[in-house]
Formats: C-alpha cells, structure tokens, sequence
C-alpha cells in the first residue's frame, strides 16, 4: 500500500513537471529572445520605433526581427503579437511573416499574432492582404479579422468583433461571453506558471468582464463565485477543478 502511494505520488510529481516544462511560453526560450530585434518577457508590453517610421506594439512574450535591406519592408514574427501601426510608403510595402505565411500593406494598422498552429490577423485601419505557403491570398478590410494554418488556405473569421481588440495596449483583457478554456488560454499568456482545466466540464462555461493585465489573480478568484470551480495555486502550477 505504501509502495502503491509512493508510485502515485512520484507519479503525480512527474505529470505536473513535464506540463509545466511544455506549457512555457516560446519566450521562455533564451534563443528566441537572442535572435529576435525587439522582444517581450512573461507579462511585458513595450511599444517601439522601426527605422521607417513605423510604431510596432508588443504584447506579451512577442518577438520579431526586421530586414528592411530590400525593396519591402519585411518582418518576422517568432513569437506572440504586435500590432503595427505602418509607416505609409507605397514603394515599399510592409510584410509581416509568421508560420509559413505572410500579411501586406502598405500604409495601415494590423495586428498580427501566432496561437500555437494558427495565425491571426485584425486589421483596424486600411487594406492587408494575407496568404500562405498554399498559394491562395485572401483581403482584409478594416475590422475584419482573417486567420490561417499551414496547409490550409486563409480564411476569414464570420461575423468578427474588434471592438475590444488590442485591449491590452490600456492594460486590460475584456471578455464577452468567452468560453472558460479560451479565456484561460489568453490569460496563460501573461503568467508564467502553467494553469490547467482538471474538469472538462468547466471547460465551456462563460466568463464576462475586464481584468486588469497586472492583476489576473482577480480573475482566477472570481472563477469560485462565478462558475462554482475551486482554484488551487501549487508552485509553478494552478489547477482549476
């Protein structure tokens, strides 16, 4: 019996090392940050001036290198999300690059962000044109959103809405009626220890409201009154059952 609880509890440790060490942000990988122009840590937001004018808005644990060297102005996105205020020059168009694929403008406001396999792209000012590695490219208008994966074509997202885009250059995330396991997905951006769904059932329950960025705490708390889960916090990991 002893022997039995042991294995358990060896076990146990095992599982939650490994799920900590996989669901550490891309940023947490020192060459990311090495190879990278301008980056962001865990929880970091930093707004920056490109050579050509251009205003580039990190959000957390984002990183890109710029090559401006050529007839386009090009960026490659590693990690994360910026969103682009571009600089208009017409001779020159603003390409941003990530995961196999490639947003263009030449003058607007764009925000561009990887999700694991996925690349979304919101578009708040002017026209981006976007395609990938398939070879079929789709055009974005302001306040449409557009997404893609390798192997598929880009598509666009139905019924899109931006109006609480870019919520996190004020310092909030706002949610409306968001899917509990999406809105732990945003927040595990920002927070540096792992958090996990123990019960599916939770998974799909709505959460509304603005949380401040440097205070999510307040939003795992709140998670007790408002779906009835019990939240507890271990070192490095946060269990919400």
């Amino acid at each position: 019996m002893i022997a039995r609880r042991i294995t358990y509890i060896a076990a146990s440790f095992c599982t939650v090392l490994a799920i900590v060490i996989a669901g550490t942000n891309g940023i947490g990988n020192p060459w990311v940050r090495w190879h990278a122009d301008y980056a962001t840590g865990v929880g970091e937001f930093e707004t920056v001036a490109l050579p050509d004018g251009t205003i580039a808005h990190l959000n957390t644990a984002s990183a890109f290198s710029i090559d401006f060297s050529g007839n386009d102005r090009r960026i490659e996105l590693s990690v994360g999300e910026v969103i682009f205020d571009v600089a208009k020059d017409v001779e020159h168009p603003f390409i941003v690059t990530a995961s196999g694929g490639e947003a263009m403008a030449v003058g607007t406001v764009y925000g561009v962000r990887i999700d694991d396999e996925q690349v979304d792209v919101t578009v708040q000012e002017g026209i981006v044109e976007v395609r990938n590695e398939t070879g079929n490219a789709i055009r974005l208008t302001a306040g449409e959103q557009g997404f893609y994966r390798s192997g598929d074509a880009p598509d666009v997202y139905k019924d899109a809405d931006i109006s609480t885009y870019g919520s996190w250059q004020r310092g909030k995330l706002i949610f409306n009626s968001r899917a509990l396991g999406d809105v732990i997905n945003e927040v595990q951006r920002y927070k540096n220890e792992k958090i996990i769904i123990a019960r599916d059932s939770l998974r799909d329950l709505k959460v509304t409201g603005v949380f401040e960025t440097t205070n999510l705490d307040d939003l795992l708390n709140s998670l007790e009154q408002t779906v009835g889960a019990t939240v507890v916090r271990l070192p490095l990991l946060t269990v919400i059952y």
